[in-house]
């Protein structure tokens, strides 16, 4: 998530919505939810397992997949809140590496200005957004095993719809 994480990330700022009409309980929201949340029309895509944990501690792993070349894996750790159907993510920790393809990899190493961009990209995978940033994500369906949110894209003023299924 705030990768992306989260962190994630590279394409997307955050800002929350406005209150969904979902009545969102804290016991419901906490657990192990598997996640997906596509960015920049699809272009990349964020894969992810987070643990919302009763104490209000967060930690979540996932893979980033950029234009179905570039891979990452990432962890953060951190806090978590709910309030007004928003949920509040607070990175304390974030660690990503490289995970890519052989064939990417010989894509990277025979190209200067590929290799280039993907240490930029990786650069802001790593910082995984501002730290001391929020992300902020307007829950707008919530089950006992499925949850709906949403968050913004401030450079296309987009609405991005992440998908989660409890574990």
């Amino acid at each position: 998530m705030k990768s992306t994480l989260f962190l994630t990330t590279l394409f997307v700022s955050y800002s929350t919505f406005a209150t969904a009409n979902v009545n969102v309980s804290h016991d419901i929201v906490q657990g192990e939810w598997m996640c997906q949340i596509p960015y920049n029309n699809g272009k990349a895509m964020d894969y992810f397992t987070q643990d919302l944990r009763p104490d209000g501690q967060m930690v979540a792993t996932g893979t980033l997949v950029i234009q179905k070349i570039l891979t990452y894996e990432y962890m953060q750790a951190g806090k978590w809140s709910l309030k007004d159907n928003v949920l509040t993510i607070h990175s304390e920790q974030n660690n990503a590496v490289r995970v890519h393809s052989k064939e990417t990899e010989q894509l990277l190493n025979q190209n200067a200005q590929l290799r280039q961009a993907e240490a930029e990209i990786f650069r802001n995978v790593q910082e995984g957004s501002d730290l001391s940033s929020d992300l902020s994500l307007q829950i707008t369906e919530l089950t006992n095993k499925t949850m709906t949110f949403l968050q913004t894209d401030k450079n296309t003023d987009s609405r991005i719809i992440g998908e989660c299924r409890k574990r």
